[in-house]
């Protein structure tokens, strides 16, 4: 299995904001800080041991700054858990 994945943004600009969603199959969800997910609210998510219900998941980023201004990934990544 994995042991970990990583998925990282470079953005620019002041008092950004991040959340790292997951698509369950029907709606954009966000990740909740545990032990096994670490940085849903910076510009780097790792997954740490990600179960084998992670497999062909979606993965998105939506990234706001201090004027509320959102702007969410063009690029989304699908998880393959072995």
């Amino acid at each position: 299995g994995v042991d970990s994945l990583l998925f990282q943004v470079s953005v620019s600009g002041y008092n950004l904001a991040y959340a790292w969603q997951y698509f369950d199959g029907s709606l954009w969800q966000n990740f909740i800080n545990a032990t096994d997910v670490i940085g849903m609210n910076s510009s780097q998510l790792i997954l740490r041991n990600p179960p084998l219900t992670f497999d062909q998941v979606t993965v998105r980023v939506i990234v706001s700054d201090n004027c509320s201004n959102a702007v969410s990934s063009d690029e989304s990544a699908q998880i393959t858990v072995l």
